[in-house]
C-alpha cells in the first residue's frame, strides 16, 4: 500500500507545480496522510488543518477551501 500510494500522490500533482494543497484531517494524522503530506510538500504550498483540535474557525476553514487549488479530506 505505501508504494501505491505514493504513486498516486506524486503523479496526483504533477499536471500543475507549485499548487497550494489543503489537508483536513478529520481523527487526525495516519500514515498514508504523513506519507502524502510529505510529499507533495516538497514542491507545492501544503497546509494542514486538523478538525480534532479544538478552537477552529470554520470561517476561515471555509476560507481556506475556496482559496486553495486542492483539497483533500482524510
Amino acid at each position: 500500500m505505501r508504494l501505491t500510494g505514493l504513486f498516486f500522490f506524486r503523479n496526483m500533482i504533477t499536471e500543475i507545480d507549485n499548487m497550494k494543497i489543503l489537508h483536513i484531517l478529520n481523527d487526525g494524522p495516519s500514515d498514508l496522510s504523513k506519507q502524502a503530506i510529505d510529499v507533495q510538500s516538497a514542491e507545492n504550498e501544503v497546509k494542514v488543518i486538523e478538525l480534532s483540535d479544538e478552537n477552529k474557525s470554520y470561517e476561515a476553514i471555509i476560507d481556506d477551501i475556496f482559496s486553495y487549488d486542492r483539497v483533500i479530506s482524510w
